[in-house]
């Protein structure tokens, strides 16, 4: 979901800008400047007339100034982002894949019972119609969301409580494991092609191009397994969040009117 989405005016507005130009710049643009370097470099390595190719291509740029060092630098930029927007879309793709086989969605309902009691969340049901919705569409949820979600009443209940947070309660939001799914699974592709130019290279001693597959693919794995560890955190904080700021308002409410039950 768009980080800047539900943000309201002011300094939230300014904090969520922010958020979203270093998410951009960590999970798309800096990652896509690798990808690129490290196709460069593979392409120049597989295609070199002579063995100093590489080292040609980078002086043959750095001779390149004025105008055509700008144009230059603003394509390297457009074309790192677009890379980069494009590795991350897919990873996400892939990573929904994986969760969809091996991550049934599952409702917190008893969870938050157990955490709030019968009655508030009976009340925050009552305040929050959105959380009542999600049994009946967990059997038919599908992967089609964005960021690698899964279509479904649970995604729209996220969606809201995450909307609610960023506006009403930004304390409680839950941004930065959203941001750092994102800067997890931006790592895939620069660490896949890494290792793809450590075999294909000439030059790379033969232990590292012997383990370089490997280890890169256990890396990749570590990532997904951690990044399905921080969406199933992701899932039940939205929700419990929000049940945390319907308690806080009303234990505010209580110390405003102390003649009031509690």
């Amino acid at each position: 979901m768009d980080p800047l989405s539900g943000s309201a005016s002011g300094d939230n507005l300014a904090g969520r800008l922010s958020l979203y130009v270093v998410m951009q710049l960590a999970s798309v643009l800096l990652p896509g400047a690798v990808v690129l370097m490290e196709g460069v470099v593979l392409l120049t390595g597989l295609i070199r007339v002579h063995d100093h190719a590489i080292s040609s291509l980078f002086e043959m740029l750095a001779r390149v100034g004025g105008i055509g060092g700008f144009v230059v630098v603003i394509v390297a930029v457009a074309g790192s982002y677009v890379i980069g927007y494009l590795c991350r879309s897919a990873a996400f793709a892939i990573f929904g894949l994986v969760e969809r086989r091996t991550r049934p969605l599952e409702s917190r309902d008893a969870q938050l019972r157990l955490l709030i009691g019968d009655d508030h969340f009976a009340e925050l049901v009552r305040i929050h119609p959105v959380l009542g919705s999600r049994a009946p569409e967990v059997a038919k949820a599908r992967l089609g969301a964005g960021g690698g979600h899964r279509d479904g009443a649970m995604h729209d209940t996220q969606t809201y409580c995450k909307l609610w947070l960023r506006r009403q309660a930004p304390e409680l939001a839950i941004d930065s494991i959203e941001a750092e799914i994102n800067i997890l699974l931006a790592t895939v592709f620069p660490v896949l092609l890494l290792a793809v130019d450590a075999v294909a290279l000439g030059g790379t001693p033969l232990p590292l191009r012997i383990l370089a597959l490997p280890l890169g693919l256990l890396v990749c794995a570590a990532v997904v397994r951690a990044v399905l560890r921080l969406r199933d955190a992701e899932r039940w904080e939205a929700v419990r969040n929000l049940a945390f700021d319907f308690l806080m308002h009303r234990a505010a409410l209580c110390f405003q009117q102390p003649d009031q039950p509690r």
